[in-house]
This record gives C-alpha cells, structure tokens and sequence, in this order.
C-alpha cells in the first residue's frame, strides 16, 4: 500500500467528508469493500488453505516413526 500514514489518513479524511455529501456513511462502504474481497477471493483462500494442509500431511506422511526410525546402539 503506497503512502506513508500521514498520506492515508488525509486521504480517508477526504474520501469520508466525499461520501458525507452522498449520504454514505464511510464504515458501511469499508464493510462493502470487505465483504467484496471476501466474495472475491474465497475460493482461491480456501484452495491454498487445501495445499497447504495436505502439503503438511504429506511431510508427516513421510517421515519416519519411532517403529521406522533406525536405532543406533552407543559404541563403547
């Protein structure tokens, strides 16, 4: 996001006085744009979340167990 904090700020100042005049409410068109993203990109979130998850089952899948693990004796 470009900008520093300063920058925002006088810019979501303008876009809330902007709306005012519209007779929006500056939250309520926060939350639409929330909910739109949301909406949006869903599917494509749930999908990585599914890789990810069976991704990590398949690392634990392939690592030994204590049954599999080689067992070294102490050499004296």
């Amino acid at each position: 996001m470009a900008g520093n904090a300063k920058e925002r700020k006088q810019k979501k100042e303008i876009a809330q006085k902007m709306m005012e005049t519209k007779g929006m409410k500056y939250n309520d068109w926060l939350h639409e744009k929330h909910q739109e993203y949301i909406d949006d990109n869903l599917i494509d979130y749930m999908n990585m979340q599914e890789e990810k998850q069976e991704e990590k089952n398949d690392v634990q899948s392939n690592e030994p167990t204590s049954s599999t693990k080689p067992k070294f004796q102490e050499i004296r």
